[in-house]
């Protein structure tokens, strides 16, 4: 890959983790207080939800490393490896986590009689978001299997 263009998808992930981060930290509490001061019989919520939505941070931020990571040891070592593949493990299972840990928040919240249609939908976006990319990656972490395996097969044969 070229430099320059692996420098700048590296510092678009970075950029994207720490917004993420930085909007978790300072901006989502805002939002939860003004939500729990507009909506005082939804308050106890605030702080489950707050936890909930920080605990899926946690995937969030492996599968940025990881991309990173990635991208690092294309630029390094151009060949398709193992350890390629399972980084694109590692971020399809992150990306797997994320989605079910959405889908029981929005149990939750439901069971709790507290599923706002709007959050229904941004939880449907974020779960099909993480089943897209996990879908993604499946197929193409299987292509770079069989890649590896025709490679290697041919190196046997001649």
């Amino acid at each position: 890959m070229n430099a320059l263009f692996s420098l700048s998808i590296k510092v678009l992930v970075s950029f994207v983790g720490l917004f993420v981060l930085l909007v978790a930290i300072f901006i989502l509490p805002l939002f939860a207080q003004e939500a729990a001061f507009q909506n005082p019989e939804y308050a106890y919520l605030k702080y489950p939800i707050l936890i909930g939505i920080y605990v899926t941070l946690i995937p969030f931020m492996y599968a940025i490393y990881q991309t990173v990571q990635l991208i690092d040891r294309k630029e390094k070592h151009p060949e398709l490896t193992e350890r390629t593949l399972q980084g694109f493990r590692k971020i399809t299972s992150s990306a797997t986590i994320i989605g079910l840990l959405y889908l029981i928040g929005m149990i939750f919240l439901f069971i709790q009689n507290a599923l706002h249609p709007g959050i229904a939908l941004a939880g449907f976006f974020i779960i099909a978001v993480c089943a897209g990319i996990s879908a993604f990656l499946t197929i193409l972490r299987k292509l770079l299997e069989r890649n590896i395996h025709l490679k290697h097969e041919n190196e046997l044969t001649i």
